[in-house]
């Protein structure tokens, strides 16, 4: 009998990429949740995960062996991201410690943003660094963070994953390479002069693709230990502006503009992650 797995958020980026993967492998069964859903199944399930009772009766009837808490928000304002990123995960793990035996596996995803502006070690950032994010949405990450591993105490196998920045296949337009993917689309249909804006590009960025992430969350739970946190990243320094350059070489058309707002700067810029701690511990390997 296979093992049973259940992805919330399973509509979004990360959520999508994960069930995808998984589906490949053939290993388990696959459950999705999430507030909206153009179809639902026995598999994929309309649910809000505010809903406690909701939520406890779907876990004691499916009883998945691993959970990927992966719904949440990357944008809005401070009380939309308190309320997708932090209350939503009290309510998962609460709900968890209150079935008795039950004892599944649960990731979170952490945030490269947790950590903020903060002093890299021999060149990358380390899981032992202390966060101390810069933006709402980092601030909400590590609380998150936070009010996961205080639940270890309370019998909950909960591991993070501390992911830095995804591209690949379902890039949303909120991320930097989606929305130059988008806008160079838009600007290829048109006739008039094509005009890109942008913020500064001068960030280095460290990005992973979407199945290196996934893969490295499947790992994390076979794995991590409970309560660890696990960078998520290549260990690799990529500048933005060579990204989008790269992105206007795969257009169709060879005259669009770059106009860049170089007086925009992030303390986040330069912001590249040390990934020795999951390759020793689980064998993954970015491909």
């Amino acid at each position: 009998m296979r093992k049973k797995v259940l992805i919330t958020g399973v509509s979004g980026f990360l959520g999508n990429g994960l069930r995808d993967l998984i589906l490949k492998e053939d290993k388990f069964e696959v459950f999705g949740v999430d507030l909206k859903l153009e179809t639902s199944s026995k598999h994929m399930l309309v649910c809000d995960l505010h809903d406690r009772r909701r939520i406890k009766a779907l876990f004691i009837k499916l009883k998945p062996h691993y959970i990927f808490h992966l719904a949440g928000s990357i944008s809005g304002d401070s009380a939309k991201l308190f309320n997708s990123n932090v209350l939503s995960t009290q309510a998962v793990l609460d709900v968890i410690s209150s079935i008795g035996s039950y004892k599944p596996r649960v990731v979170i995803p952490g945030s490269a943003a947790e950590y903020g502006f903060v002093d890299k070690v021999n060149g990358c950032i380390r899981e032992t660094i202390k966060p101390s994010p810069s933006s709402w949405y980092g601030m909400t990450k590590y609380m998150q963070t936070l009010l996961s591993a205080s639940y270890i105490e309370k019998g909950v196998d909960v591991t993070i994953g501390r992911i830095f920045n995804v591209s690949g296949k379902g890039t949303p337009t909120t991320l930097s390479l989606g929305y130059f993917a988008k806008e160079i689309s838009i600007l290829e249909k048109q006739t008039r002069k094509k005009i890109l804006r942008t913020k500064n590009l001068s960030g280095q960025r460290d990005f992973l693709d979407i199945e290196d992430v996934c893969r490295a969350l499947l790992l994390i739970a076979y794995k991590g230990k409970p309560g660890h946190i696990y960078n998520i990243c290549s260990g690799n320094s990529y500048n933005m502006r060579d990204l989008l350059k790269k992105l206007l070489k795969l257009s169709s058309r060879d005259d669009i503009i770059l106009k860049e707002d170089r007086t925009y700067f992030s303390k986040s810029f330069d912001c590249v992650g040390c990934n020795n701690k999951i390759k020793k511990e689980t064998g993954w390997r970015p491909e």
